[in-house]
């Protein structure tokens, strides 16, 4: 399970299938810094989760209102 801060953060994201990293969409490399390494990538049936060597970024797309909210989270090491 992930975890921020003691939070649980796969009852919001459970992330079931990994998707290759040339394929992303714009919306999501927009979010990327100019030397930023992108190492995984997944997505769920709407959302989805890029964890690069500085940061994880979560897109959280609402099909309905069509809008997105994105969560940046920073880290050093991921255990």
């Amino acid at each position: 399970m992930a975890y921020i801060k003691y939070k649980e953060l796969t009852k919001y994201f459970n992330f079931n299938k990994e998707i290759d990293k040339t394929t992303l969409p714009t919306y999501v490399t927009d979010y990327l810094k100019e030397n930023e390494k992108i190492y995984k990538a997944y997505k769920t049936a709407r959302d989805k989760g890029i964890f690069t060597d500085e940061r994880m970024i979560l897109f959280d797309v609402n099909p309905i209102w069509n809008n997105k909210k994105i969560h940046i989270i920073p880290y050093s090491s991921i255990s």
